[in-house]
Protein backbone atom coordinates (compact mmCIF):
# COMPACT_ATOMS: atom_id res chain seq x y z
CA UNK A 1 0.00 0.00 0.00
CA UNK A 2 1.35 3.15 -0.76
CA UNK A 3 2.11 5.80 2.38
CA UNK A 4 1.09 9.04 2.21
CA UNK A 5 1.40 12.32 4.51
CA UNK A 6 3.45 12.38 7.05
CA UNK A 7 5.16 8.87 7.74
CA UNK A 8 6.01 9.29 4.11
CA UNK A 9 7.62 12.69 4.23
CA UNK A 10 9.90 10.97 7.21
CA UNK A 11 10.62 7.79 5.39
CA UNK A 12 11.82 10.09 2.55
CA UNK A 13 13.68 12.04 4.99
CA UNK A 14 15.87 9.24 6.24
CA UNK A 15 16.63 7.32 2.84
CA UNK A 16 17.85 11.08 2.04
CA UNK A 17 19.66 10.87 4.79
CA UNK A 18 21.44 7.66 4.42
CA UNK A 19 22.55 8.41 0.78
CA UNK A 20 24.57 11.29 1.69
CA UNK A 21 25.98 9.76 4.72
CA UNK A 22 26.92 6.82 2.34
CA UNK A 23 28.74 8.82 -0.37
CA UNK A 24 30.73 10.68 2.76
CA UNK A 25 31.79 7.50 3.91
CA UNK A 26 33.01 6.13 0.55
CA UNK A 27 35.44 9.31 -0.39
CA UNK A 28 37.27 10.04 2.07
CA UNK A 29 39.93 13.07 1.72
CA UNK A 30 42.50 14.46 3.80
CA UNK A 31 45.33 17.41 3.29
CA UNK A 32 48.50 16.85 5.44
CA UNK A 33 50.01 19.57 4.63
CA UNK A 34 50.10 20.91 8.20
CA UNK A 35 48.69 17.49 10.25
CA UNK A 36 51.00 15.74 12.40
CA UNK A 37 48.80 12.97 13.59
CA UNK A 38 49.55 10.64 11.26
CA UNK A 39 52.39 8.04 12.54
CA UNK A 40 52.78 4.73 11.58
CA UNK A 41 50.77 2.31 13.38
CA UNK A 42 49.00 5.27 15.60
CA UNK A 43 45.33 5.88 15.49
CA UNK A 44 43.97 8.62 13.20
CA UNK A 45 40.96 10.30 12.67
CA UNK A 46 39.43 10.38 8.95
CA UNK A 47 36.44 11.77 10.15
CA UNK A 48 34.35 8.06 9.94
CA UNK A 49 36.32 5.83 12.28
CA UNK A 50 39.69 5.95 14.76
CA UNK A 51 42.31 3.84 12.44
CA UNK A 52 45.84 3.63 11.80
CA UNK A 53 47.88 4.24 8.70
CA UNK A 54 49.70 0.72 8.06
CA UNK A 55 51.04 1.46 4.54
CA UNK A 56 51.71 4.00 1.76
CA UNK A 57 50.39 2.32 -1.40
CA UNK A 58 52.94 3.78 -4.02
CA UNK A 59 51.44 2.75 -7.15
CA UNK A 60 49.04 5.14 -6.43
CA UNK A 61 51.17 7.88 -5.89
CA UNK A 62 50.50 11.60 -8.35
CA UNK A 63 52.08 14.37 -8.62
CA UNK A 64 50.50 16.53 -5.22
CA UNK A 65 48.94 12.65 -3.68
CA UNK A 66 49.83 9.86 -1.69
CA UNK A 67 47.21 7.02 -0.83
CA UNK A 68 47.54 5.09 2.13
CA UNK A 69 46.10 2.06 3.52
CA UNK A 70 44.41 1.76 7.16
CA UNK A 71 44.15 -0.70 10.02
CA UNK A 72 40.49 -1.09 9.40
CA UNK A 73 40.59 -2.00 5.89
CA UNK A 74 39.96 1.63 4.34
CA UNK A 75 42.18 3.99 2.39
CA UNK A 76 42.82 7.48 2.41
CA UNK A 77 44.21 9.81 0.09
CA UNK A 78 46.62 12.51 1.46
CA UNK A 79 46.62 16.08 -0.87
CA UNK A 80 49.71 18.20 -0.04
CA UNK A 81 49.96 22.41 -1.46
CA UNK A 82 53.31 21.33 -3.01
CA UNK A 83 54.61 18.45 -5.36
CA UNK A 84 55.89 15.45 -3.54
CA UNK A 85 56.73 12.79 -6.42
CA UNK A 86 59.07 13.19 -9.72
CA UNK A 87 58.31 10.87 -12.48
CA UNK A 88 61.72 8.81 -13.13
CA UNK A 89 61.88 6.15 -15.11
CA UNK A 90 58.01 6.30 -15.86
CA UNK A 91 57.48 5.40 -12.03
CA UNK A 92 56.56 8.34 -9.63
CA UNK A 93 59.94 8.64 -7.13
CA UNK A 94 59.35 10.59 -3.51
CA UNK A 95 60.80 14.03 -3.62
CA UNK A 96 64.22 14.29 -0.58
CA UNK A 97 65.82 17.21 -0.41
CA UNK A 98 67.81 16.17 2.34
CA UNK A 99 71.61 16.83 1.60
CA UNK A 100 73.87 14.16 1.40
CA UNK A 101 77.71 14.19 1.12
CA UNK A 102 79.09 14.16 -2.52
CA UNK A 103 82.89 14.30 -2.95
CA UNK A 104 85.14 15.84 -0.67
CA UNK A 105 83.85 19.16 -1.22
CA UNK A 106 80.31 19.25 -1.53
CA UNK A 107 76.48 18.13 -0.74
CA UNK A 108 73.90 17.03 -3.35
CA UNK A 109 70.08 16.37 -2.50
CA UNK A 110 68.98 12.88 -2.24
CA UNK A 111 66.04 12.77 -4.48
CA UNK A 112 65.54 15.98 -6.72
CA UNK A 113 64.50 15.35 -10.55
CA UNK A 114 66.97 18.78 -10.41
CA UNK A 115 70.39 18.12 -9.43
CA UNK A 116 71.33 20.56 -6.79
CA UNK A 117 74.80 20.75 -4.94
CA UNK A 118 76.04 23.19 -2.12
CA UNK A 119 79.56 23.94 -1.21
CA UNK A 120 81.09 22.76 2.24
CA UNK A 121 82.85 25.68 2.38
CA UNK A 122 81.65 28.74 0.70
CA UNK A 123 84.41 30.08 -2.21
CA UNK A 124 84.39 32.21 -5.10
CA UNK A 125 83.62 29.52 -7.91
CA UNK A 126 80.52 28.06 -6.74
CA UNK A 127 78.42 28.06 -3.68
CA UNK A 128 75.49 26.49 -5.01
CA UNK A 129 75.01 24.50 -8.22
CA UNK A 130 71.84 23.14 -10.35
CA UNK A 131 71.85 20.77 -13.51
CA UNK A 132 69.34 18.89 -15.65
CA UNK A 133 71.11 16.63 -18.15
CA UNK A 134 73.57 18.88 -20.27
CA UNK A 135 72.60 22.28 -18.33
CA UNK A 136 73.54 24.07 -15.40
CA UNK A 137 73.97 27.24 -13.36
CA UNK A 138 76.41 28.03 -10.63
CA UNK A 139 75.34 30.58 -7.85
CA UNK A 140 78.98 32.03 -6.53
CA UNK A 141 79.97 35.14 -3.97
CA UNK A 142 82.02 37.90 -4.48
CA UNK A 143 83.78 39.91 -2.06
CA UNK A 144 87.49 40.86 -0.87
CA UNK A 145 86.39 40.09 2.45
CA UNK A 146 84.66 36.66 1.63
CA UNK A 147 85.25 34.42 4.58
CA UNK A 148 85.64 30.57 3.81
CA UNK A 149 82.51 29.54 5.95
CA UNK A 150 81.15 26.09 6.47
CA UNK A 151 78.05 25.53 5.52
CA UNK A 152 75.48 24.88 8.29
CA UNK A 153 72.61 22.32 6.95
CA UNK A 154 68.98 21.73 8.57
CA UNK A 155 68.30 18.33 6.91
CA UNK A 156 64.93 18.47 8.55
CA UNK A 157 63.53 14.65 9.15
CA UNK A 158 60.58 12.90 9.04
CA UNK A 159 58.26 13.25 12.58
CA UNK A 160 54.72 11.41 10.98
CA UNK A 161 54.42 8.57 8.42
CA UNK A 162 52.86 11.33 6.40
CA UNK A 163 55.69 14.04 6.25
CA UNK A 164 57.68 14.66 2.68
CA UNK A 165 61.38 16.27 2.95
CA UNK A 166 60.74 18.46 -0.26
CA UNK A 167 62.83 21.94 1.71
CA UNK A 168 65.63 22.43 3.22
CA UNK A 169 68.31 25.33 4.20
CA UNK A 170 71.41 26.41 3.93
CA UNK A 171 73.41 28.86 5.46
CA UNK A 172 76.98 30.65 5.25
CA UNK A 173 77.43 32.36 8.90
CA UNK A 174 79.40 35.77 8.57
CA UNK A 175 80.62 34.72 5.12
CA UNK A 176 81.04 38.44 4.28
CA UNK A 177 81.57 41.19 6.69
CA UNK A 178 78.93 40.61 9.21
CA UNK A 179 76.53 39.13 6.95
CA UNK A 180 74.87 35.50 7.06
CA UNK A 181 73.86 34.42 3.46
CA UNK A 182 70.98 31.47 3.22
CA UNK A 183 69.82 29.57 0.48
CA UNK A 184 66.46 28.12 0.46
CA UNK A 185 66.22 24.48 -1.40
CA UNK A 186 62.82 23.32 -3.44
CA UNK A 187 62.89 20.64 -5.86
CA UNK A 188 63.38 22.81 -8.92
CA UNK A 189 64.85 25.65 -7.65
CA UNK A 190 66.87 27.55 -4.80
CA UNK A 191 66.30 31.09 -3.08
CA UNK A 192 68.69 33.42 -1.52
CA UNK A 193 68.77 35.42 1.78
CA UNK A 194 71.00 37.61 2.93
CA UNK A 195 70.86 39.21 6.77
CA UNK A 196 72.95 42.17 7.18
CA UNK A 197 72.74 43.94 10.63
CA UNK A 198 71.05 46.90 11.34
CA UNK A 199 73.13 49.62 10.36
CA UNK A 200 75.26 48.44 7.57
CA UNK A 201 74.82 49.85 4.61
CA UNK A 202 73.74 47.34 1.50
CA UNK A 203 75.29 47.26 -1.78
CA UNK A 204 72.97 46.10 -4.00
CA UNK A 205 75.89 44.40 -6.53
CA UNK A 206 76.95 42.70 -3.39
CA UNK A 207 76.09 39.04 -4.96
CA UNK A 208 76.42 39.65 -8.95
Amino acid sequence: MKKTGKEGIQKGIISGTLAVVLVLTAVVGVDFSTRKDAKAGTGMNTGTSRAAVTEELTAKRSKFVKQFALSDGSFIAATYSMPIHYKKNGRWKEINTTLVKSGKSQYKTKATDLSIRVSKKANKKSVVSLKRGKTSLSIALKGKKLKQSKVKISNPKKTTYTDVLNQNKVTYKKVLKNTNVSYDIFRKKCRRLLRFPRNRRINPFLSN
